[in-house]
């Protein structure tokens, strides 16, 4: 049984992809980069954080 959620592959995928996201919003105009940036961010978060919510409530 995985008990570290840095250990869930899905987990290791999520951060690939913010760190991607984060790379394209860095060259977003910065008109955008303060509006669709901004939501960007705050969606990439919410999705690498969900499996640390789920393997913190498997395991508790």
């Amino acid at each position: 049984m995985v008990r570290e959620f840095r250990t869930l592959e899905v987990w290791k995928r999520a951060i690939k992809i913010g760190k991607r996201v984060y790379d394209i919003i860095d060259t977003f105009p910065k008109k955008e980069d303060w509006a669709l940036g901004s939501q960007l961010r705050r969606a990439v978060v919410s999705i690498s954080s969900n499996p640390v919510g789920i393997s913190g409530e498997l395991y508790c």
